[in-house]
């Protein structure tokens, strides 16, 4: 019977569907002077966390601006976006003194979030991590097919031209790249499975890949796949960031460009471990709560 429930539990939270008491909060976002604020962390925090670092859900900016927060657990929230260590609080503010709360009920969308942030607010891109694959060898027919894949903005055919790379050349030393960019686009597609089947891949080649180690775990912690896994791997993450706090900047970075991006992963990989297991804190309480009254029948 136990084993029916787990199931039934893993079906009702396929990508896309709403945990049990959950709900969703969606807005736009735009920077200073009225422009779409494009890939644009944006998070919902509980209002009494005093750090604002654990996110309850967290999405990114399309190009647009829009975003949509889900499976958010009913209850009262801040609303969150950019840099963890320069956050712009919903409606207008950098503290919570300036925010005003947010009420998520279940099966419900709040979807009047709109605010404005300042202009630089997106995570800065990641340098290629110690001992990662580049781009370096690449055939003249590899290098064409992944300048194809760089330029093209469709969403549907840079994804068919990404399998179609990958299925050509199983050992370029662009797959590091290859298969983050698909992990990327099947979380835009909302296909965890998809998402968390490339992030591992990632993971296989690169073990020290912070950010696939990160949406790695917050895959498995969403659709409940593998808590076990989801923690190993969200602290896996915390501590390779923090270890990279020790080391010196990699080649090509000057020293506070270097200090900024460890600073702001160490950040996202401690806030994701702290997400992780409040998360699974809470989907072990709402599986209990839903098997009790069954046994009692």
């Amino acid at each position: 019977m136990i084993a029916l429930l787990l199931a039934a539990t893993i079906f009702m939270q396929r990508p896309g569907a709403l945990q049990p008491g959950t709900g969703i909060v969606t807005g736009t976002l735009k920077v200073q002077g009225g422009a779409a604020a494009e890939g644009i962390r944006v998070g919902a925090v509980a209002i009494d966390d005093p750090t604002a670092s654990s996110f309850l859900s967290v999405a990114e900016t399309d190009a647009s601006g829009r975003f949509r927060l889900t499976n958010i657990p009913a209850g009262r929230y801040y609303i969150v976006a950019g840099r963890l260590n320069n956050l712009q609080f919903f409606p207008n503010g950098n503290s919570p003194s300036q925010a005003t709360e947010i009420e998520v009920e279940p099966a419900k969308i709040r979807a009047d979030v709109n605010f404005t942030v300042a202009s630089g607010s997106s995570r800065p891109p990641q340098p290629a991590p110690r001992g990662s694959f580049g781009l370096n060898g690449l055939s003249t027919a590899e290098f064409s097919a992944y300048r194809d894949i760089s330029v093209e903005g469709n969403i549907d055919r840079k994804l068919a031209l990404l399998l179609a790379f990958e299925k050509n050349y199983p050992k370029s030393s662009a797959l590091s790249q290859v298969y983050t960019s698909l992990m990327n686009i099947y979380v835009t597609k909302a296909n965890s499975r998809s998402a968390t089947d490339y992030g591992e891949r990632i993971v296989r080649l690169d073990a020290n890949n912070v950010t696939a180690l990160i949406l790695v775990s917050r895959n498995y912690t969403t659709l409940q796949l593998n808590p076990t896994k989801a923690l190993e791997y969200a602290e896996k993450a915390a501590t390779i960031a923090a270890r990279n706090k020790t080391l010196a900047p990699q080649e090509g970075l000057d020293a506070e460009t270097w200090r900024k991006w460890v600073a702001t992963m160490d950040a996202s990989a401690q806030a994701n471990l702290t997400w992780v297991k409040k998360t699974a804190d809470w989907q072990a309480k709402q599986f209990q709560s839903w098997i009790t009254p069954r046994r009692a029948q």
